[in-house]
């Protein structure tokens, strides 16, 4: 069987690749544009050699069409990781990343649909779909699948992002309607873990940290973490192993935890005095908390879920991002 993981550069993207690339029966097929990467692209994926890595752009529809040779589409998963990610990107480059992440699914979908697809197609989404409900106030935390969809105003860059994750969702589920694609919707929530670049909280505030600046946007909000090793474990047990019986399933981390815990946290980590953190207002249209309702997950899986402990993932962000030749592949990742 193919699996296929387009964004495979990417950060979720390399590290499902690495998982997929141990199970011997699996034909791994990543796909990615390298719009963001560099040296930082590969360094993931330099020691694996079974996988097949095909460079291209899915906003092509050419380069879409040409997917034919390469993927046996009647016996395929593929894992639609492709987008511009990285919330600095979010705001700085808004139209690249609407670019970046609505055309790949549509293009894709399309082409599959049209070549008769038999195989599940999951579609990475995002918290960032009903975030603004949340900022409103008439979205419950901790938030269920069933929530509206809620995308904030235009004129806030940040929405580039999450308004092309919604198009995507929708468009799943049109292209399951008319082309009876079998189509997923797996909807992350703050993950981390090596190897995410610096457009991330966790990573950002390590590295401006380690270079004196400890000044910390929205320390009042709160998040839910989840590393990325447990994603990848999740996805497996998901669509490996099992067969979803929900089409949108949350993943994430029921743990709620302060921004500012997760500083003070990282603080103590890198031997830093915490009374040092600065702490300031959020970016625009940043949530004040989010954390997912994944009794839906549980159900799916059937057993609860032992997560990686959230200072245990921190130690292994601070071992990273101190480490100068991780920082220096890093830094071409943008």
């Amino acid at each position: 069987m193919d699996i296929v993981v387009t964004g495979c550069y990417g950060f979720i993207g390399s590290h499902l690749v690495r998982e997929f690339n141990k199970i011997s029966e699996y034909n791994v097929i990543g796909i990615d544009n390298n719009i963001r990467g560099g040296k930082a692209s590969l360094a993931l994926l330099s020691d694996i050699e079974q996988a097949n890595f095909i460079e291209g752009d899915l906003s092509d529809a050419n380069f879409v069409s040409s997917l034919a040779n390469y993927i046996n589409l009647n016996n395929c998963i593929i894992f639609h990781c492709a987008a511009f990610n990285g919330t600095g990107n979010f705001y700085e480059s808004p139209f690249e990343v609407l670019k970046h992440s609505t055309l790949p699914t549509v293009q894709l979908l399309d082409f599959l649909g049209k070549n008769k697809y038999g195989g599940k197609f999951v579609y990475f989404s995002s918290s960032e779909v009903y975030s603004w409900g949340v900022s409103c106030g008439f979205t419950s935390v901790p938030t269920p699948e069933t929530a509206d969809i809620v995308i904030g105003p235009p004129e806030v860059y940040r929405w580039s992002y999450g308004s092309s994750k919604a198009h995507g969702e929708y468009a799943c589920f049109a292209a399951h309607k008319t082309f009876d694609i079998d189509a997923y919707v797996v909807r992350i929530h703050n993950i981390y873990g090596p190897r995410m670049g610096f457009n991330h909280f966790i990573p950002d505030f390590i590295d401006r940290a380690l270079g004196g600046d400890y000044t910390l946007p929205g320390a009042d909000e709160a998040r839910s973490f989840l590393f990325v090793k447990d994603l990848t474990f999740i996805i497996k047990e998901l669509f490996l192993i099992k067969c979803p019986k929900s089409r949108i399933i949350n993943i994430g981390s029921d743990v709620e935890t302060k921004i500012y815990d997760v500083a003070t946290a990282i603080m103590q980590k890198l031997n830093l005095d915490p009374s040092l953190i600065q702490c300031k207002k959020s970016i625009p249209g940043s949530v004040k908390r989010r954390c997912p309702d994944i009794s839906r997950l549980k159900s799916e899986l059937d057993r609860d879920i032992q997560f990686t402990n959230l200072d245990c993932g921190l130690n292994a962000m601070v071992n990273h991002y101190q480490n100068q030749v991780n920082l220096q592949v890093e830094r071409e990742f943008r």
